[in-house]
């Protein structure tokens, strides 16, 4: 009988973990699909006869229907079961993926990678709010953020080392197709197992989607987010800056009818009560800032690498990995922090973000003459902060949070950290070519020239890591010692 007991117990206590390594598939295979693309763009060019306008697309295609849907993708969990949602979101990402991999031109892969981004708003969300209602117990939650984080460090790494090996190996004369391909089987399985371990949720009775701030926010965020993402690569051209000026009104009008209908508890798509929540708050601006660091920073080194320095994309996918492996060690050890030593595993995860931000830059500025070899000390160092950063982060900005409002929280932080994405690399972007512009003027030679474009980058990488500490300052005391 006793014998009996324990194996109970010992079923009981692991079936959440279980769950968890179902859970975390979602945000790995996003994240994968974010990354592996990149890698077989040339081949998708050349065998679909793709422009660069429509190649960029099928990258951008995929982000800006993720970011623009991801309030509603959330808000879906908290009316319709995460559960469901989940397992709906991982089947329509399956589908959209064996569509991007039997794609017979540029234009059906574009529309292709459209659905995949609108059905990855549903699905990530989703493993964000189920992680915080499988773990009630915080020191327990903070263990499962740390899986979260080692599994988004190696869908980083397996986006470009799986993408590049596929491509080369060209299975059955696949060639890129494969790379969305092998989402099928990783969906199917993945699919089985939600409907056997993750539980049924409870929701709310009575309420319903709220379409008008579906119809607001996504035009609003496509308003935002489009010009930020193509406008500085075409030079700014008047219908950026048009679609920047008509975003403020239709977002400001979102707000205005959010707030509306929060206030006569109306079902609203983004409850505005959430942002009464201090801590909400701040941590949206945090993820916003840190956000801005994180595309930018490796489109700058990407350009300094692949271009001012001459190295293959392999090479510089191989230097570069350096991040996520030591993201995956820092995320591990957050993991293990005491609840309330929480806020000092952000504190120190910001400051030596920034160190290595500024190291890199030093590196760039100052090495002479310079080896791309020589960024891996800093690589290492900045990657370990975020590692730090990550894992705490999405786990104390939601507490607090009650659970018919947890889907709506996480879909909004996740369309925060689209947007902060999107605004750092424009704001990067023409940073980056501006300094690199002055340089050549200057008579400095290419390598030096991409050496202080990227120093400049890396330094405002290096001020935000900063900023974010003074935030964290800004956390109400209470929430400090228990973050």
């Amino acid at each position: 009988m006793d014998d009996l007991t324990t194996s109970v117990t010992h079923a009981n206590q692991s079936r959440p973990w279980l769950t968890l390594s179902v859970v975390l598939v979602g945000p790995f295979m996003t994240v994968m699909d974010m990354m592996i693309v990149n890698v077989a763009i040339p081949d998708i060019r050349r065998q679909l006869g793709a422009s660069f306008g429509q190649a960029e697309l099928v990258i951008a295609g995929y982000g800006l229907a993720y970011a623009v849907m991801l309030i509603t993708g959330g808000r879906l969990g908290d009316l319709c079961g995460r559960r469901r949602m989940f397992i709906l979101g991982l089947a329509g990402f399956t589908v959209a993926s064996a569509l991007c991999g039997l794609s017979p031109t540029a234009t059906t892969l574009i529309l292709a990678r459209l659905l995949q981004g609108l059905t990855a708003a549903v699905l990530f969300p989703q493993a964000l709010a189920l992680i915080h209602m499988t773990f009630a117990e915080s020191a327990i939650r903070t263990k499962a953020f740390a899986a979260l984080g080692i599994v988004l460090g190696l869908a980083a790494v397996t986006g470009q080392v799986l993408g590049g090996m596929l491509v080369s190996i060209d299975l059955w004369g696949l060639g890129w197709r494969t790379i969305f391909l092998v989402n099928i089987p990783i969906g199917w399985l993945a699919i089985r197992a939600a409907l056997r371990l993750i539980p049924m949720d409870t929701v709310s009775a009575g309420q319903r989607l709220d379409v008008t701030g579906v119809a607001l926010s996504a035009i609003g965020l496509g308003l935002l987010l489009y010009p930020l993402v193509e406008g500085r690569e075409a030079g700014w051209p008047v219908w950026s800056v048009a679609m920047l000026c008509a975003a403020v009104p239709v977002l400001a009008g979102f707000a205005w009818h959010q707030y509306g209908k929060s206030s006569r508890d109306e079902s609203p798509l983004l409850q505005m009560g959430l942002f009464g929540n201090r801590s909400f708050t701040i941590g949206v601006v945090l993820v916003l800032v840190y956000y801005s660091t994180h595309s930018s920073f490796f489109l700058a080194y990407a350009f300094l690498v692949q271009v001012g320095l001459g190295r293959s994309p392999l090479a510089a996918g191989i230097i570069l990995s350096a991040v996520p492996v030591a993201f995956m060690i820092g995320s591990t050890i957050a993991g293990r922090a005491a609840v309330e030593h929480r806020w000092n595993v952000l504190a120190v995860g910001s400051t030596i973000k920034a160190i290595g931000n500024g190291a890199a830059a030093g590196t760039a500025f100052f090495g002479a003459p310079m080896q791309a070899e020589a960024l891996i000390p800093s690589l290492l160092l900045v990657g370990f902060g975020q590692g730090l950063l990550v894992t705490p982060l999405f786990n104390t900005i939601p507490g607090g949070i009650p659970h018919r409002d947890i889907g709506s929280a996480s879909g909004m932080l996740s369309t925060t950290q689209q947007v902060g994405g999107a605004f750092g690399v424009a704001l990067v972007g023409s940073l980056f070519a501006a300094v690199l512009v002055h340089a050549r003027g200057g008579g400095a030679a290419e390598v030096e020239a991409y050496g202080s474009a990227f120093a400049a980058a890396s330094a405002y990488a290096a001020l935000m890591g900063l900023v974010m500490l003074v935030l964290l300052f800004a956390l109400p005391l209470e929430r400090r010692e228990r973050v």
